[in-house]
């Protein structure tokens, strides 16, 4: 993790080598950001930046190709959905009181 900063952005390396297996020196780790930000009065945008790929070496090209269609936030969307349905059918499980429940776990989709 090389930045937190709630809620507005987090920021963490890269540490995948060209090969897609685990890169241990983090000098040649490229970095990932994300950042949120208000976008109308139920929306949120998501502006995801994948930067420093040239620190793979020499081939990073092949990284830059492999990723650069871009990621599609669709599937945590869909499994952030699905956590809040079940999470909302575990708590109308729960006798009533119990300290620390929030029951209200509805959200709009784009609210992600």
């Amino acid at each position: 993790m090389l930045v937190y900063d709630p809620p507005r952005r987090v920021c963490f390396s890269w540490d995948i080598s060209l090969r897609w297996e685990l890169e241990s020196d983090p000098a040649k780790a490229s970095e990932i950001e994300v950042v949120f930000a208000p976008d109308g009065p139920a929306r949120t945008r998501v502006v995801l930046t994948h930067r420093h790929l040239d620190r793979h070496g020499d081939g990073w090209e092949s990284m830059r190709d492999a990723v650069k269609a871009g990621w599609s936030l669709n599937a945590f969307a869909a499994a952030a959905a699905a956590a809040r349905s079940a999470v909302a059918r575990w708590a109308e499980g729960l006798p009533p009181g119990v300290p620390g429940l929030v029951k209200d776990v509805s959200a709009d989709a784009d609210e992600l």
